[in-house]
């Protein structure tokens, strides 16, 4: 029986050492490389090319060492390999696999390339033609249970995983993007469940060739559940540095550092705390350089589409502060998207970069304000000096696929001359339509409310504003509107309300085709650089057959009272009751201002106020009951004041023959003499 128990132990233990032996000894796998071959593709359907040489080992590893393999592409994909790879190392640990767990050795994956490529149609060259097994064997695989799945993987243990010098090219034809990522290396430490593991990456890329590549970098500690249903990266560090011709030219630094749970089973993946950082550079940015900071709680759900960052905190240049932003129909072309934003400072000053372009449509509103006020003192600017240049379309399509609620207030406001705060706005985008209402601040010294709507769901789109400014200073309206070397001729007090209407694929045909009112109101101010007492003493002195000359007071003109309601037609302004009230003398008449050309044109008559001071009263006699010809030309900026010293001339003789006549044949012609001299 002792005898027996020997031979046992002796077959049980030496056969096996003797059979590893034997493998190590005299098994070549070179040696079934067809075999494998022929395996692969009843599996695939796909050929392989193993071409390194095939090394293997037996104890205290189970492992197998390659060279270069091939794996070919399907028909109709081309003559690159669908994948292959330099060389690869897998070992297995002999000892474990007797109690029926599998522990791996570090899998190394040296040059591994793929090749996915999406025809048009929608077809990939990664669907795989195998072999089906019988309907028996099929029913047998799906009885598998979950439980069984979960065992087995617990039991599943790896050394990690190092994957050197890789590259993958995407190039989908059915969605026109093609993704190169080159010099991919991938690292990680022991592979084991509910244990975290050590992962880096990094990679280069190309997105469409030279339209976006740079280079992305990524580290993590990663913890995965054994059911495989929960995973948790902690310490989560993302960088991308990336350049191209998308970015025309500039440069694009983003870093995302977060701890991030995800949960497969119900979709959802959270963050507690998420940092984003971009940085831009050149042509790109609005701001040269640019930065960009964002901290908050982070909810994902794949299952309804929806990202939501409840508590935000933000910073960009300029500015600091709060709010909340969630995308929604993430499926959809455009995402919806509800955006709330609060600051207690912004200074907008430096988007508006060396030299003001000022192209957009809130930038427009702003100016389209300036014109307005400036419309009660015969001048009106044009919606935007950028629109002289080259026009901006107005992104139709786009804004009919927007869905956004936003609202915004900022406590305090600056944009180069521009100082404003309480700035409230909500903004609304649906159905092809922008609607900003309410829309309120206090700046230039007073209020506005008011509201913007782009309608964009014809072919021309249409754009209204209503605007409603009180007590503003007309100085400081100037300044922001005409730039900082504008001349400061008029200021006080204006109220104004305006109804503008527009319409145009572009923002110079918007200018073009301005149309609306604008009722304005000026008070307790002063007309600087032009000075109603010289304009009558000029035609004092042409009354009396006299040489003007300038006394050297102050070309300064106090304003009572101005007021106009103006009409806007296809870009030029209108008015036909122009009305200002001086201490000396009242301007009335009518006008035009072109928008597209900044040209004055104004037709006013000057006659002494009725309140004037006795000493005026004597000093200016002459002029006592009538209407001198006042032109109001030149630009927006620069306005031109002139007596029309020929049309006053003109009057004045026609004036003095109509005397004489009068008081000859008077009495016998009245009738006639009326007729002559349109009485």
């Amino acid at each position: 029986m002792k005898r027996l128990l020997l031979i046992l132990v002796a077959i049980i233990i030496l056969v096996p050492l003797a059979i590893v032996a034997w493998l190590a000894l005299f098994f070549d796998a070179n040696d079934y490389r067809e075999q494998m071959a022929d395996g692969f593709q009843k599996a695939t359907g796909r050929e392989i090319n193993i071409a390194g040489e095939l090394n293997t080992s037996f104890f205290p590893w189970i492992g197998i060492e390659t060279g270069a393999i091939e794996v070919a592409n399907a028909p109709g994909f081309g003559d690159a390999p669908l994948a292959a790879i330099k060389g690869s190392k897998i070992h297995l640990k002999l000892k474990p696999l007797f109690s029926g767990e599998i522990e791996m050795d570090t899998v190394i994956l040296d040059g591994l390339q793929a090749n996915l490529v999406t025809l048009a149609d929608g077809k990939t060259n990664w669907e795989f033609t195998a072999a089906r097994s019988s309907d028996s064997d099929e029913k047998t695989d799906e009885k598998t249970s979950s439980d069984e799945a979960g065992k087995a993987l617990a039991a599943l243990a790896i050394g990690g995983i190092e994957m050197k010098d890789a590259s993958i090219t995407w190039d989908d034809r059915k969605g026109g993007t093609k993704l190169d990522l080159t010099t991919m290396n991938l690292e990680t430490g022991a592979i084991s469940f509910d244990t975290p593991i050590a992962v880096s990456f990094s990679t280069g890329f190309a997105v469409n060739g030279d339209e976006m590549k740079g280079t992305m970098k990524a580290s993590t500690g990663v913890k995965l559940a054994s059911d495989l249903q929960k995973v948790n990266l902690n310490k989560l560090n993302l960088d991308i540095d990336a350049t191209g011709t998308a970015l025309e030219g500039g440069q694009l630094k983003t870093g995302v550092k977060s701890d991030v749970d995800v949960d497969l089973a119900a979709q959802l993946v959270s963050s507690d705390k998420l940092t984003f950082v971009m940085d831009l550079a050149g042509d790109i940015a609005p701001v040269n350089p640019m930065k960009v900071a964002v901290n908050s709680p982070l909810k994902i759900n794949l299952a309804s589409m929806v990202i939501d960052l409840p508590t935000m905190q933000y910073s960009i240049p300029g500015s600091e502060g709060n709010g909340s932003l969630n995308l929604s129909n993430l499926d959809k072309p455009m995402p919806t998207i509800k955006l709330k934003l609060e600051t207690e400072k912004f200074d907008a000053t430096p988007w508006m970069g060396k030299e003001t372009t000022q192209t957009s449509l809130n930038t427009t509103q702003n100016r389209i304000q300036s014109e307005q006020l400036l419309l009660s003192i015969m001048t009106i600017r044009s919606v935007s000096a950028a629109e002289k240049s080259t026009p901006v379309d107005i992104p139709v399509e786009m804004i009919r696929q927007l869905d956004v609620d936003a609202s915004l207030d900022i406590a305090s406001f600056t944009m180069d001359t521009l100082q404003a705060s309480d700035v409230s706005a909500e903004l609304k985008a649906k159905k092809g339509v922008i609607r900003i209402e309410p829309m309120s601040a206090k700046l230039f010294g007073g209020t506005s409310n008011g509201m913007i709507e782009l309608d964009a769901r014809a072919d021309i789109p249409k754009f209204r504003l209503k605007e409603d400014l009180t007590g503003v200073q007309i100085a400081q309206v100037m300044k922001y509107s005409m730039g900082k070397d504008s001349k400061d001729w008029i200021s006080g007090t204006a109220d104004m309300d305006a109804d503008i209407r527009t319409q145009g694929p572009d923002t110079a045909a918007l200018t073009q085709a301005l149309s609306g009112t604008v009722n304005t109101k000026v008070k307790d101010g002063a007309f600087e650089g032009f000075s109603v007492r010289k304009l009558l003493q000029q035609a004092n002195a042409l009354l009396k057959g006299q040489t003007y000359v300038d006394d050297g007071s102050p070309n300064r003109t106090k304003i009572l009272e101005m007021g106009s309601a103006t009409k806007l037609v296809n870009g030029v302004a209108m008015t036909d009751n122009i009305k200002v009230l001086t201490p000396l003398a009242d301007l009335t008449g009518s006008g035009s201002a072109n928008l597209n050309t900044e040209q004055l044109d104004y037709r006013l008559k000057l006659a002494l106020s009725s309140g004037i001071s006795e000493i005026d009263k004597a000093e200016f006699k002459k002029l006592e009951g009538k209407s001198l010809p006042l032109k109001v030309s030149g630009s927006f900026s620069d306005p031109e004041f002139n007596i029309d010293v020929e049309k006053a001339a003109k009057e004045e003789v026609k004036e003095q023959a109509e005397k004489k006549l009068r008081k000859k044949f008077g009495d016998k012609y009245g009738k006639e003499l009326d007729l002559l001299f349109g009485r």
